[in-house]
C-alpha cells in the first residue's frame, strides 16, 4: 500500500504535495543561514580570496543544485532565499551596498541556452541497448 505524505526528499529536493517548495526553500534557508553565521564569525581573521573559496564550496552550492526545477517560486519563498544571498554577500564582501539579484542572472542564462540549443537535453531513453 502506499502512503500519503505531505512532502517527501529525494536526490536532495524535499518536495511537497503541492508542489510549492516551501520545505525546500526552509531547508535551504537553515542550511545557508548556518553557514553564513559561521562565515561571519570568522570573516575578519581570513582573505577575502579564502572568504569567496568558501562561499563558492559552502553557500552557493545549496541556491544552484536542481534550480532549475524548483526556481518557479512564490514572492515569499523567492524573497527568502534573495535576502539571504544578499547577506552572503554582506558577509563575504564586508560591504553593506545592494547587491544585485544573481538568481534573475541565473534565469537569463537558462533562457539563453535553452534558445540556442546549449541547453542539456535529457533523452527519454537513455539506457538504448548499443547495436552490434
Amino acid at each position: 500500500m502506499i502512503r500519503r505524505v505531505d512532502h517527501t526528499k529525494s536526490l536532495g529536493l524535499t518536495i511537497d504535495d503541492r508542489l510549492s517548495w516551501s520545505n525546500h526553500v526552509d531547508e535551504i534557508c537553515r542550511k545557508v543561514s548556518s553557514a553564513i553565521g559561521a562565515s561571519k564569525r570568522i570573516r575578519h581573521f581570513i582573505s577575502a580570496n579564502a572568504a569567496l573559496q568558501i562561499y563558492n564550496a559552502l553557500i552557493l552550492p545549496h541556491f544552484d543544485y536542481c534550480n532549475p526545477v524548483w526556481e518557479c517560486l512564490s514572492g515569499q519563498s523567492s524573497d527568502k532565499l534573495q535576502k539571504l544571498q544578499n547577506r552572503a554577500a554582506k558577509v563575504i564582501t564586508l560591504c553593506h551596498e545592494f547587491q544585485p539579484p544573481r538568481r534573475k542572472k541565473q534565469k537569463v542564462l537558462v533562457m539563453h541556452k535553452t534558445i540556442h540549443d546549449l541547453a542539456l537535453v535529457i533523452s527519454s531513453t537513455p539506457f538504448q541497448s548499443a547495436k552490434c
